[in-house]
């Protein structure tokens, strides 16, 4: 009686219940109701599906708020937080400056700069954006990937810009953490 779907199914079967039984009566003269004391029933009267409907009122309020929650991760976030730093404690290094190119730093270092000063001219930024995945399973330890690595990137406004990579190099996991898709593991989206 808890379920929405419950309560509706039965109470649209007890409406055709109801209506079978109140044609027999109109029909050949059988009263089937109740031992024949009452003879036609009201398909919203309580017995009938009153007790489903009011079943329904209440509880589809109650499931629509418990989704909302579940949606919005109201209800997992602190456990799901706490799982997801044990898995990902160590895994966040800085990124190796041996293979940063000079266009990338000079890039890192105008949004540090941009950041710090509270002007912020662009568009969209990108500071230190960083994305790790560890699938967390029960019979072994988590394995963490990290998908994204440090970008920070400005993009003034009007200006269409594209990301350019080989296969793998996170470019739908920075469009989902930029539209909100995915939750960011570390660093802001402006």
């Amino acid at each position: 009686w808890v379920l929405p779907n419950y309560c509706l199914g039965r109470s649209l079967l007890a409406i055709a219940v109801n209506h079978y039984s109140n044609f027999a009566y109109t029909a050949f003269g059988v009263c089937v109701h109740d031992g024949g004391d009452t003879c036609w029933k009201s398909p919203f009267s309580w017995d009938v599906t009153g007790m489903y409907l009011m079943h329904l009122v209440v509880m589809v309020p109650v499931w629509f708020f418990l989704r909302m929650m579940i949606e919005w991760d109201c209800l997992l976030r602190a456990p799901k937080k706490r799982l997801m730093s044990r898995a990902l404690r160590g895994a966040l290094s800085p990124a190796d400056p041996q293979t940063a190119d000079e266009a990338v730093v000079a890039e890192q270092a105008r949004i540090e700069a941009e950041m710090q000063s509270g002007k912020v001219e662009d568009g969209l930024i990108l500071d230190k954006l960083e994305k790790c995945f560890a699938p967390f399973t029960c019979c072994r330890r988590p394995v963490t990937f990290r998908a994204v690595r440090g970008i920070s990137v400005g993009v003034p406004p009007g200006e269409c810009f594209g990301l350019l990579g080989v296969n793998g190099a996170g470019k739908t996991t920075t469009m989902r953490m930029i539209t909100g898709d995915t939750d960011v593991t570390k660093g802001d989206v402006l």
